[in-house]
């Protein structure tokens, strides 16, 4: 009686292996079916956003400062981007691009707004000062050169520094430490002293060590930091009534107490 019974065992248990190995390959083939079913899906929705005409871009809306002429580049940007799918385009490409080709702008940020359309943002560089020199250089408060030989009307000029052969191109930033200083002074001077750019005969940096300012024909020594109570010294001398600009030589304010030298 215990032969008879081991052998039921064994196939009975033999059974239970065969049975088992079912619901996996069912679940393997489940699996592969819906990642085939998925992955149709995927390529299908991809080939119908990326070839669809629903998604060709049929505008291009450009949102720039007040007054700031950006005609040829819109027309640039629609030369290039119009019809095309609107998820072929890459964002950041477009920046770069329009970056470069306008030194004038100083960010630009796109958007897709769906279905046909770009948005793009542009906020636009000012010129802040012109550089002496074979060619007039104009750069903005950052140092960034806007243009080579264009109109120098309305613009600090600033001395002293020399491109000889080597002209900066537009959109380079000029690298000079003093310049940078010269800079930060001069927006100091227009947010703090009233002076108008008419009024600013030209800033000096020349010498590292000592930045002048020339206004109402003084020579005004400003050293090369601590702008801010300069200015505010340089502001009370001016409005003093018993101070008269036409009789000083210089203005020497790297003092405590501001040195001022008679004609």
């Amino acid at each position: 009686m215990a032969r008879k019974s081991q052998r039921r065992t064994r196939k009975k248990s033999g059974k239970s292996v065969f049975q088992g190995k079912g619901p996996l390959l069912r679940r393997a083939a489940f699996a592969a079916v819906s990642a085939a079913l998925a992955a149709g899906v995927f390529f299908g929705a991809r080939h119908f956003f990326l070839n669809s005409g629903f998604f060709a871009i049929r505008e291009i809306i450009v949102n720039k400062d007040r007054g700031y002429p950006f005609e040829a580049g819109q027309r640039r940007l629609e030369k290039l981007y119009l019809d095309r799918n609107i998820f072929s385009v890459d964002l950041g490409q477009v920046e770069t691009l329009t970056e470069r080709e306008f030194p004038r702008i100083r960010r630009v940020e796109v958007r897709r707004r769906l279905p046909d359309r770009l948005e793009i943002d542009i906020a636009g560089r000012a010129p802040a000062a012109f550089m002496d020199g074979r060619r007039s250089v104009v750069i903005d408060r950052e140092g960034v050169v806007l243009d080579v030989g264009g109109s120098t009307d309305g613009l600090v000029r600033i001395k002293g520094i020399g491109f000889y052969l080597n002209l900066p191109s537009r959109g380079e930033k000029v690298d000079n430490d003093t310049l940078d200083k010269a800079l930060v002074l001069l927006e100091g001077l227009k947010r703090k002293s009233g002076l108008s750019p008419e009024e600013i005969d030209y800033i000096d940096i020349s010498d590292r060590k000592n930045i002048i300012l020339g206004i109402y024909g003084v020579q005004v020594k400003m050293g090369t930091g601590g702008f801010s109570k300069k200015i505010q010294d340089l502001s009370e001398i001016s409005r003093d009534p018993d101070v008269r600009m036409e009789d000083i030589r210089y203005i020497d304010l790297r003092f405590e107490d501001a040195v001022i030298s008679p004609k």
